[in-house]
């Protein structure tokens, strides 16, 4: 019986930006912890404490952070463009989502 190899022919020089991988990690990130923090503050009735508001203002930090790496990832040349446009996209939905929560939070 033959065995064939399947030759990998690779055409470009691009690669994965390592920024832009970073940034879809923080974006994951900032989706399940405000799952689990809206799932946690619904189980308390809103009364949740100081504990929620510090978690919801260091995720904001966290998309923020992610949004400011998938900018710098998306001015690299000859990158794989995926992974920083879905963390641009996801910590941008995030970072607007935690600051509307914050401003509410003092209008309440």
């Amino acid at each position: 019986m033959f065995f064939w190899k399947k030759k990998n022919y690779k055409f470009t020089d691009r690669e994965h930006s390592v920024k832009g991988i970073i940034s879809l990690i923080l974006g994951i990130i900032s989706i399940i912890a405000f799952v689990v923090i809206s799932y946690l503050s619904s189980l308390s009735a809103g009364n949740g404490g100081i504990g929620y508001g510090l978690a919801g203002i260091l995720l904001f930090a966290v998309a923020c952070t992610g949004l400011f790496l998938g900018i710098q990832s998306c001015k690299e040349k000859d990158i794989y463009y995926n992974a920083p446009i879905a963390g641009l996209i996801i910590n941008g939905f995030f970072a607007c989502l935690y600051f509307i929560l914050y401003i509410m939070g003092f209008s309440i």
